[in-house]
């Protein structure tokens, strides 16, 4: 089911997770950085430390006030990211929240959201560039 919505979300390259996180809770704690792509299915999904490569997988609460240096390929309840993320997001589920501290490093970044609603907060793209958003 989830790499069926991936794929529905748009252009997906499929790649092997390096680290997979599963449970009732993962963090990625501050202190902590991941070298490749990150598979997790957690109920709780923290990302506050750096995660070199792309994010797949999903959870009811995911939460990045982290670094992803890749693309976020999520689904979930809600997801609100208040960290930096270096290329697109790809969303399915209930909320998407970008706040006002969220930073994208990509001067292309795209944000591709299927869910119920999504809220752009004044966040920051590169050399403040427009942001494009999708939601449907």
């Amino acid at each position: 089911m989830v790499f069926g919505l991936l794929i529905i979300l748009g252009n997906v390259q499929f790649a092997f997770a390096h680290d997979v996180l599963q449970g009732d809770s993962c963090t990625v704690a501050a202190d902590e950085q991941i070298e490749g792509n990150v598979f997790a299915l957690c109920k709780t999904l923290i990302v506050s430390g750096v995660i070199n490569g792309d994010l797949f997988g999903g959870g009811s609460t995911i939460q990045i006030d982290g670094t992803v240096n890749g693309s976020l390929y999520l689904v979930g309840g809600q997801l609100d990211i208040s960290g930096t993320i270096g290329k697109d997001i790809h969303f399915g589920g209930g909320v998407l929240t970008l706040k006002p501290t969220a930073k994208f490093l990509s001067s292309s970044a795209d944000v591709v959201s299927a869910s119920m609603s999504t809220e752009v907060d004044g966040c920051a793209s590169p050399a403040a560039l427009p942001l494009s958003v999708t939601n449907s």
